[in-house]
């Protein structure tokens, strides 16, 4: 299994999603309490290996699909403690819920939900199957920045991608990313990630993508809306979604909700008229405000005789009750509330 360079080791296991893991989370915190001391003078003493089943079979026991690692510590500690959700947004709120039990940060241990950015000086490289090392210096990037969705999409070469397999040099460049970025920068800011055994001519360093990604963050705003326009059924449809949300910004968003609003009076293409645009949009902004922070909004859709206004909320919370409520007070409308599981917002990858 892949692994960084010390003082780093990094651990995966894949298996299916473990029901009940608030019991399961305590039970790990528990066990940490006398651990904790023993891994910390395992790495010190670089014999982390000796340990690593036992921290392993922790982690295994809060979800099996779960990864950890160790690394220095970035923010006063020696060493820091990571869980990785290997890029499942399911596992990553469970990641959180795990943080949200840990013990305060000492001057041993800090605690995060992602993987970390490999923080202190000096290089690193990532050890993979078959004997193949992949180092930071040799990794060269191509990318452009996405303004509408606040992405940067890239291509990753190194001279050792020849020697691995397609599967292989993908998790090679997320790991490579991962150590850049860290995992949430990669999951907010990278969209699209290709891998080339050819040598890229315009490739830059890692160093140039990590200064991009801060420019990205620096200027990002989170609200990109566009207009899209297409076709269902020979009639037109248009859309108005903010392109530029993250789904790591709003972990507990797992439910997507839409409210099916008719129009009163269509036009014959079937979108709104002027007046009704008006009187659709105050309706819009009254449930936002009853919504309020227990959701976000994607965006909306108008055609075919209906709006359709789309929410990702917590499923935890009480939007659905709030929007039921709003709804109650404009029943001459005829509206439509429904609610679905959709932890990966598929609706915004649909657009």
């Amino acid at each position: 299994m892949p692994t960084r360079s010390s003082p780093w080791i990094a651990f995966a296991v894949i298996a299916a999603l473990a029901p009940q893991d608030g019991p399961r989370i305590d039970a790990f915190w528990r066990w940490w309490r006398t651990a904790a001391p023993r891994l910390a003078a395992a790495i010190d003493r670089g014999k982390a290996q000796s340990i690593a089943d036992e921290v392993g079979a922790q982690v295994h026991a809060i979800d099996p699909r779960l990864a950890w690692e160790t690394g220095p510590g970035s923010k006063g500690a020696r060493h820091h403690f990571a869980l990785s959700s290997e890029g499942d947004i399911e596992l990553r709120v469970l990641a959180q819920r795990w943080l949200s039990r840990a013990p305060s940060p000492d001057a041993t241990w800090e605690y995060y939900a992602a993987r970390q950015p490999y923080g202190r000086g000096g290089s690193w490289s990532l050890a993979l199957p078959g004997g193949v090392t992949i180092e930071q210096a040799g990794v060269s990037v191509a990318f452009e920045t996405d303004s509408d969705r606040e992405l940067i999409h890239l291509k990753l070469h190194h001279a050792a991608f020849a020697k691995l397999d397609e599967r292989t040099r993908g998790m090679a460049a997320f790991l490579t990313l991962d150590n850049v970025l860290g995992e949430d920068g990669v999951e907010r800011w990278v969209g699209n990630v290709d891998t080339s055994v050819a040598a890229l001519p315009q490739g830059k360093s890692l160093d140039a993508l990590a200064a991009a990604v801060k420019a990205l963050e620096k200027s990002s705003t989170g609200e990109r809306f566009a207009i899209l326009k297409g076709e269902v059924d020979g009639q037109p449809v248009f859309a108005t979604v903010n392109l530029a949300l993250k789904r790591v910004d709003h972990l507990l968003m797992d439910d997507h909700l839409s409210v099916t609003i008719p129009l009163e009076t269509p036009t014959p293409q079937g979108l709104t008229t002027t007046e009704e645009a008006d009187a659709l949009n105050a309706l819009e902004d009254e449930l936002r405000k009853a919504l309020g922070n227990d959701a976000v909004c994607i965006g909306r859709e108008t055609g075919q005789k209906k709006r359709i206004i789309h929410f990702h909320v917590s499923s935890s919370g009480r939007a659905e009750d709030r929007a039921r409520a709003w709804r109650k007070r404009h029943s001459s409308r005829q509206m439509e509330i429904t609610v679905r599981h959709d932890p990966s917002w598929e609706i915004l990858r649909h657009w």
